[in-house]
């Protein structure tokens, strides 16, 4: 279902890719001039060009995922196509939010509050949407629709769904080794990286230095890490705390996960310099039981039924409208 609830919002998780000293470039004059075209009418109201133009703009993925394609132009079309498709969807359910749960004035100012707090006040929230490229009565308009369509499909979607013991029992069954506990391993680590202006065999030179000092008693695995290590984690004294396997890349995993608790590695190389490992503490993994995962369980099978339920509920809307794609 979320896949279908747009939010103008989406761009603030790239806030930090942009900033005042780095503005978006100004459209050029031909971009400016650029005639604005009716793309699709549902049920009389329009959808234009500068809306799928502005979706587009707005998620720095698209524009890599055209960069990246082997005909940019073909896939800059498709995406198109899909925008047009995705938008006409969310103005039908805009559409029918208003007939039966339409969202009050004070509910829209609660949900724009939310965000004021989120980004620490209206100035630094304009300021990330100016960034951005959206003006701040846009993204309050945006906010409002969102909650309608959210308010909307909770009501006839996310209410409706039940769950019965015996759906929870098979999804159980069908996917058991999805909802156990994998083995993890609590370690601590000191990573030597390759500087500029220093050789690999300097960075492995070195991290066998902290070794030597290690095991002859010198200091601490804790004390070497705060003094030497090239990773946030030495202000906890190397401390990673508990991970599984996939967490870290694999030259790492393999190491950690065969080092004896209170043992320290021998130097490892990665892609972000040479590792000093030790294993603190270990846990098996643990075959799950329905009961303790039961919550996990149960929202898997809601997600599933809240796809299929959206997916009817739009074909219903579309079969009863009037959609003219231009």
């Amino acid at each position: 279902m979320r896949n279908l609830i747009i939010v103008l919002v989406f761009i603030l998780g790239c806030q930090n890719q942009k900033t005042e000293s780095n503005p978006e470039p100004k459209a050029s004059k031909m971009e400016e001039e650029k005639p604005i075209t009716t793309v699709a009418s549902v049920n009389g109201e329009n959808i234009t060009s500068v809306e799928v133009d502005n979706f587009l703009k707005r998620d720095p993925s698209i524009k890599q995922a055209v960069a990246q394609a082997s005909n940019p132009a073909e896939r800059e079309k498709q995406i198109r196509e899909q925008v047009v498709t995705f938008l006409i969807d969310r103005k039908l359910m805009l559409q029918a939010a208003k007939k039966t749960s339409p969202i009050s004035d004070s509910e829209a100012d609660e949900g724009v509050k939310s965000y004021l707090a989120m980004y620490g006040g209206e100035e630094n929230l304009k300021k990330v949407l100016s960034n951005a490229g959206v003006p701040f009565e846009e993204f309050k308009a945006g906010i409002r629709e969102d909650m309608a369509v959210k308010k909307f499909l909770k009501i006839e979607v996310s209410d409706k769904i039940k769950v019965s013991q015996k759906e929870l029992e098979e999804e159980f069954a069908a996917h058991k080794a999805q909802y156990g506990e994998p083995e993890q391993v609590r370690a601590r680590h000191i990573l030597v990286s390759v500087k500029p202006g220093t050789t690999e065999g300097a960075a492995k030179e070195k991290i066998k230095e902290v070794q030597t000092s290690i095991s002859s008693g010198k200091e601490s695995f804790e004390d070497a890490a705060k003094r030497i290590s090239d990773c946030p984690s030495k202000e906890q004294g190397g401390d990673l705390g508990f991970f599984v396997k996939e967490q870290m890349v694999p030259e790492f995993s393999e190491v950690a996960f065969s080092t004896p608790i209170g043992k320290v590695s021998e130097p490892v190389q990665t892609q972000f310099g040479f590792h000093l490992i030790k294993v603190e503490e270990k846990k098996s993994a643990q075959a799950p039981e329905l009961e303790k995962v039961k919550d996990k369980v149960e929202a898997r099978v809601k997600q599933g039924k809240e796809e299929t339920l959206v997916q009817q509920l739009l074909e219903k809307l579309r079969a009863e409208a009037q959609i003219v794609k231009s």
